[in-house]
């Protein structure tokens, strides 16, 4: 059993070895561009707030926040790439910022985890460590946002949460752990940044609904 036990932590560091650092894709979809209206007419004061900063984020358990010892943490640059599309939509969404307007959004990046598993049973990542293969692993980015309008007076608020899913397939033992490319797609740590990337997106576009919601 205890040797059991140790190849499955093995597997887990085996797994995240290639994918300590996490590419940062800062890309709006298109659809959230097509989707924004420009606001020309209201003067509007805008305060980005984050308890997220940028470092080392422990792949967490399924479905829970509970770190998952059996793998790395991940660097991952949350909060700037966050903050950098927001305000490319916020460029896009309204021409007259000003400071002193009575008119305030406040955004915060309250909370940001990650979940990483792989699909495969336990016998099979030990057979697969043991004499090398393929295991199906899945990524989960999530997130919570809260907004806050002022206008004439009135207080609405609301939180938002966003998540992003992805899946990869690992070679192991198979000369292409490190690659770029594995069977003709892109590898973990690139899978795992688009899926970063889904949900600021889909945080955004809510945040948008929103906004717009309140005719502004």
């Amino acid at each position: 059993m205890k040797v059991f036990y140790c190849l499955f932590i093995f597997i887990g560091f085996f797994i995240s070895a290639c994918a300590i650092q996490i590419p940062t894709n800062i890309r709006l979809n298109d659809t959230l561009m097509l989707d924004t209206e420009s606001n020309v007419k209201d003067q509007v004061n805008i305060e980005f707030i984050s308890n997220i900063q940028d470092g080392i984020f422990p792949q967490c358990k399924q479905n829970t926040k509970e770190p998952d010892g059996n793998y790395q943490g991940l660097m991952i640059e949350e909060k700037t790439a966050f903050e950098k599309m927001l305000n490319e939509y916020l460029g896009m969404k309204f021409s007259n910022v000003d400071n002193n307007s009575n008119t305030k959004i406040t955004i915060q990046l309250k909370d940001f985890w990650v979940n990483g598993y792989s699909t495969d049973s336990a016998a099979k990542q030990t057979l697969v460590v043991l004499g090398g293969g393929e295991l199906n692993y899945v990524f989960i980015a999530n997130l919570e946002v809260y907004v806050k309008i002022i206008k004439d007076n009135k207080t609405i608020e609301k939180t938002i949460k966003a998540t992003g899913e992805n899946l990869s397939v690992t070679g192991i033992g198979t000369g292409t752990e490190t690659s770029y490319i594995y069977k003709g797609k892109r590898g973990g740590n690139y899978t795992n940044s688009d899926a970063i990337n889904i949900a600021n997106n889909k945080a955004i576009m809510m945040i948008n609904k929103f906004i717009e919601a309140n005719q502004l």
